[in-house]
């Protein structure tokens, strides 16, 4: 093919000294091409590639033996996983380049003396403080909902509610009981503390109807009572199912509006288990008030996974298999991806959003090999829903660390073109993973 390109060039008989030159020129010109071409290609290769300046290998194992919650990532770059260990809460925070943060905690692990207490994520606060949520556990009694304050090293700040925590049973209607659920966590720039979370309400902890809250704590941790009635918002999803799984997200939005999702299973007569998987998304106003422009939209056989809000005001969904965005009214917006949706290839289990504030996202999570171990999954999205075909292959990343399965949670974008992410092996080895990406 490249003979016959060059062929019309040198149509006309040259001498034998010039054929010679003429070859050696060719082959020249070849050579350099093909070295453009690969150089190119190994540019484009690295864009997803393991930051090997973390660590000479891309990732870090975080040590710990917690069962993990959320990470989340702080102003001065470093990383903090929250999670239960021996009934109490851990935590653990990496400075940028992978080390445990001696000023915090003990070498960068802090332990909370909370027997019973099940953390589900955490915010920063202005000053390095942190906020943890999440629920209480104790054997024969309602679960109800805990927040604590840490110092910027790790310890319980005493000053918080009472002894550093602040423990709230929502209260129901007279003769029934509520069992909480915490999900997520929201700052808002007066530092009072938005969440979401399912509650369980009824006479005898055992017949339950699940409702998806949103609840506002001020900075002390007090309910806000200006909010919603009482400090919380309330709806019914229906009667769930004996064990029954609970996801609860937040996302703020422009002009102070407030998205959730709340999913459970649902007891169905019709369905062959007896219940279905139920999800709802709901937009709200900074009061607590249901937002009326915005269409509720009820998922049906399904979980939403995630959400978070984009640039132009509208909301990405994710349930499995695929992504969906609506637009400021709740209905889907048709110019995103196909027809308003986003849909994974087959086995590509996602778990989480992350936005740039370029308006493209990535969807973080792990796809299922049928031999071999599950591999870690990062794909990047353009703002429309097209895939970003520049990162990776085609727009995806699939991660094959030390051979073991594979399971990654959120990515958190860095200002230096990479992003970092969190994951962990089936044995509950936490790992601090660091890709090399455009911005």
């Amino acid at each position: 093919m490249l003979h016959r390109a060059f062929a019309p060039m040198f149509s006309h008989r040259l001498p034998d000294s010039n054929m010679h030159l003429t070859r050696s020129v060719l082959t020249l010109i070849v050579v350099l091409a093909f070295q453009q071409i690969a150089a190119a290609q190994l540019g484009y290769n690295r864009i997803g590639s393991l930051d090997k300046t973390l660590n000479n290998v891309g990732y870090v194992h975080m040590g710990g033996s917690m069962f993990a919650g959320r990470t989340k990532q702080l102003s001065d770059r470093s990383i903090v996983l929250v999670g239960a260990a021996n009934n109490n809460i851990q935590l653990i925070k990496l400075r940028y380049d992978g080390t445990g943060d001696t000023d915090f905690g003990s070498g960068g692990f802090a332990n909370i003396t909370c027997t019973g207490c099940l953390p589900t994520d955490l915010v920063e606060l202005k000053g390095g403080k942190l906020v943890v949520v999440g629920q209480t556990s104790f054997p024969g009694t309602p679960s109800d909902i805990f927040l604590a304050r840490l110092n910027a090293n790790g310890s319980l700040d005493t000053t918080f509610g009472t002894n550093g925590f602040a423990i709230h049973d929502l209260p129901a209607e007279s003769g029934h009981f509520s069992d909480e659920s915490m999900g997520e966590i929201a700052l808002l720039p007066d530092g009072s503390i938005l969440t979401a979370a399912i509650t369980s309400v009824s006479t005898d902890h055992v017949n339950k109807q699940a409702r998806g809250v949103i609840v506002k704590f001020d900075a002390n941790g007090a309910l806000d009572a200006s909010f919603g009635t009482a400090g919380f918002t309330q709806t019914v999803l229906g009667d769930e199912s004996s064990g029954s799984a609970h996801i609860s997200n937040i996302s703020l939005l422009a002009n102070g509006r407030i998205a959730a999702a709340f999913s459970a299973d649902i007891s169905d007569s019709g369905a062959p288990n007896g219940s279905i998987r139920k999800g709802l998304v709901m937009e709200y106003l900074p009061t607590g008030q249901i937002d009326s422009g915005f269409e509720p939209h009820w998922i049906s056989g399904d979980y939403a996974i995630d959400i978070a809000g984009t640039a132009d005001g509208g909301l990405l969904v994710l349930v499995s298999g695929k992504l969906q965005k609506f637009s400021l009214d709740g209905q889907l917006d048709t110019a995103f991806g196909s027809n308003g949706s986003v849909v994974f290839p087959m086995l590509n289990n996602i778990v989480a959003i992350s936005m740039q504030p370029s308006g493209k996202f990535y969807v973080t999570g792990h796809q299922i090999l049928p031999t071999g171990p599950n591999l870690g999954s990062v794909r990047r999205y353009w703002p429309n829903g097209m895939a970003d075909r520049r990162f990776g292959r085609n727009g995806s990343v699939l991660l094959n660390i030390e051979g073991d399965h594979l399971y990654l949670s959120q990515a958190f974008i860095e200002s230096d073109g990479r992003i970092a992410l969190t994951g962990a092996h089936p044995s509950n080895d936490l790992l601090y993973i660091r890709l090399i990406t455009s911005k």
